[in-house]
């Protein structure tokens, strides 16, 4: 049985990831990044001639495009490439050196509907158009911002080479139990003798990691993504291999977040259709969106759900209040709004939630909310991704 998801709190996410210098959208992102090395330039922390170079892993929100098919020349290509085989295909010129550079591949667009992370991505990506002329030499930039339908494409390589580090129990059983089409099989485990794949690590709405590849595609398309990676650029000089110069920009996937999985497409009510008549034109309203929505405004929150400031009647704020429901027998389906922050007023307030009446604990019986979990946002690799998403700071 599935885990209920709680309802997505755009504002509280947004929130928090605007404090973090490292989101793209945030005040502070232009002046905390910088381009630092020679020959392939690092997308990296701000610092000094000296000072070692750390890449900086950016974040942006949006949604995962559909995999839908484009011509490049005369072939055909596609935005997205999440299957287990990734961007590999057996009919390439040389398949064993073509599968060891396999990688997933996708793109986001823009959040047209969602009122708090679609004017957030339009910062994003002009922030980035801008960091890519402060380094490209032509005005062929290449492989990370798309200006057909202003979408970011990412990658994810499916392997590295084994060492002695990664050469673990542990990683050989990943590796010998990714399987792919009977196509690509012969391939890949041609690859699997040398290499080490590596796991996305890609984390759900619950926030727990997803170790099923073979879902990745149908779980991505259309969600919500909070994409967290590191950017390179090369310049690419011509030559008789390259007609034109060009500058490319590899944005490499650290870890993906499904903030909101995608709408699900309801059945058509026409399909199996049997009347013998034609049934009567009716108005297709209020649309089902609109039922769940106005059922659920009948129904508490569960435990522990953040939910914005509230404002009592007399001006008090509770601020970050939390909304547990009431489990008392004489009260049955109330709710009780508990303060975590101070107010002004004293004594107990009057709160009413569902068919009850409960009081808000004064002033001096007010708990305080804990800080914030102590966050290790270390670097994840492909070795052992966290199997639950790490808090962002």
């Amino acid at each position: 049985m599935s885990q209920a998801l709680p309802p997505f709190n755009g504002p509280f996410v947004r929130q928090q990831l605007h404090a973090l210098p490292q989101y793209a959208a945030s005040p502070s992102f232009m002046n905390y990044v910088q381009w630092r090395g020679t020959g392939s330039n690092v997308l990296a922390l701000a610092g000094g001639p000296t000072d070692p170079i750390e890449p900086a892993y950016a974040i942006v929100v949006g949604v995962v495009v559909s995999n839908r098919p484009y011509l490049v020349g005369t072939a055909i290509a596609y935005r997205t490439s999440l299957g287990v085989q990734g961007n590999f295909s057996p009919a390439f010129a040389d398949p064993l050196k073509t599968a060891k550079a396999a990688k997933l591949q996708f793109e986001i667009a823009k959040p047209v509907l969602d009122p708090d992370f679609g004017p957030d991505y339009d910062v994003d990506y002009d922030n980035f158009l801008d960091l890519q002329g402060k380094i490209a030499k032509t005005s062929l930039r290449r492989f990370f911002l798309i200006e057909d339908g202003r979408t970011m494409r990412f990658n994810y390589p499916l392997w590295e080479p084994k060492t002695d580090d990664n050469d673990t129990p542990e990683r050989n059983a990943i590796t010998a139990g990714y399987n792919v089409n009977a196509d690509c099989t012969p391939w890949f485990d041609l690859v699997k003798q040398s290499h080490q794949l590596c796991r996305l690590p890609l984390y759900d709405a619950n926030e727990n990691l997803d170790t099923k590849p073979e879902t990745w595609e149908s779980k991505l398309v259309g969600a919500m993504v909070e994409v967290t990676f590191s950017l390179k650029h090369y310049h690419m000089a011509a030559n008789s291999q390259c007609v034109k110069a060009s500058d490319t920009f590899s944005a490499k996937v650290e870890s993906v977040s499904i903030l909101r999985p995608p709408p699900p497409v309801l059945r058509s009510p026409f399909k199996n259709l049997a009347s013998p008549k034609k049934l009567p034109r009716t108005p297709q309203t209020p649309s089902r969106g609109q039922q769940i929505k106005a059922a659920r405004s009948f129904v508490p929150f569960p435990n522990g759900v953040k939910q914005p400031d509230f404002t009592l009647a007399n001006g008090n704020i509770l601020a970050g209040a939390t909304v547990p429901v009431s489990s008392s027998a004489d009260s049955v389906g109330s709710i009780m709004l508990t303060s975590t922050g101070p107010s002004s007023g004293a004594g107990e307030e009057p709160v009413i939630g569902g068919d009850g009446l409960e009081r808000a604990p004064s002033a001096g019986t007010r708990t305080r909310r804990r800080g914030q979990d102590e966050e290790d946002h270390a670097d994840v690799d492909a070795t052992g991704a966290s199997p639950a998403k790490k808090s962002r700071r």
